[in-house]
């Protein structure tokens, strides 16, 4: 996918270039954190925060669980996504050391666009681009599946503390692939 998104390969059939400066970053950032659309290009440097024995997260609204309870974005209700050593290098890569503890988007804007345009442009841009990688029928919102997936394979019924969810069986009834649960993984790698 990271490979086939390029201005050259944007144009649509309606002769549309769907390809922007910061989709390969959004596309990385998406597979690493396991955000919804909203909450990836909402995210901003200063939702990094340490922890104990110097990890870092990110601690941001649960935007999905705080509307339900009381319709508004913020409210008691948070998550944290692990700042993995695979993540710490995307967000290097993009300017963590000269960014860190501002209040600018991890995504930069530097066109102003605003949050409903680049919701959309992720989604089709990414149904775009997969159909170029790929002949499997993928949604943008897989990213956030395998992300989850993956990292409940890794910590089991702990990975509900990174992903909002309240029990079990929501991870094991949505996310986790029988095939993965099946075979042997001593030696799976998400990469």
């Amino acid at each position: 996918l990271l490979k086939v998104t390029t201005y050259e390969n944007g144009f649509d059939a309606r002769n549309k270039n769907l390809y922007k400066d910061w989709l390969v970053a959004a596309y990385r950032l998406a597979i690493e954190t396991g955000l919804r659309r909203e909450e990836l290009v909402t995210l901003r440097w200063s939702d990094i925060v340490p922890l104990e024995g110097n990890k870092l997260v990110f601690r941001i609204s649960n935007l999905k669980v705080n509307r339900i309870d009381t319709g508004e974005n913020d409210g008691n209700y948070l998550k944290n996504i692990p700042i993995t050593k695979s993540l710490m290098i995307l967000l290097m890569d993009l300017g963590y050391d000269k960014k860190k503890d501002t209040v600018d988007f991890i995504i930069d804007r530097p066109d102003g666009t605003d949050l409903k345009y680049m919701m959309d442009v992720l989604s089709r841009s990414f149904t775009h681009f997969i159909k170029l990688a790929t002949g499997r029928k993928l949604e943008f919102k897989d990213l956030r599946k395998t992300y989850i997936t993956h990292l409940t394979l890794a910590l089991g019924s702990n990975a509900k503390l990174f992903t909002g969810h309240t029990n079990d069986a929501v991870l094991k009834s949505h996310y986790l692939n029988g095939a993965f649960l099946a075979g042997n993984l001593g030696d799976f790698s998400v990469f």
